[in-house]
């Protein structure tokens, strides 16, 4: 396989034919949230913790919102729960791939 060389300017390089990022670049993803907004919403969490118990505890508020408000709540402190996956392995098709010399017209 043809692998492209690594160009000095870019902060992202991929690989010319796969379209992955080559090892010790960074992949540019999510940035970090400044620190400034990370301490906010870090002081505003006991806030809004309570109003979620508030809620689920507020017997006039719509069940939607309650149900919505304790997933929340249990999700933030127990994870979300494992999902599984069904496979049939007997099912699966078959992908054959054919090079450009392979193919007649």
């Amino acid at each position: 396989m043809n692998k492209s060389k690594p160009s000095t300017g870019s902060k992202q390089v991929r690989d010319a034919v796969t379209g992955r990022f080559l090892p010790g670049n960074k992949s540019g993803g999510r940035k970090r949230l400044p620190e400034e907004s990370r301490k906010i919403l870090q002081e505003a969490a006991p806030d809004a913790c309570q109003l979620l118990v508030q809620t689920i505890n507020d017997k006039d508020a719509r069940l939607d919102l309650r149900v919505k408000c304790a997933m929340a709540l249990l999700d933030r402190v127990y994870g979300r729960p494992a999902q599984s996956i069904d496979i049939d392995a007997k099912n699966i098709p078959q992908v054959v791939f054919v090079g450009g010399d392979d193919v007649r017209e």
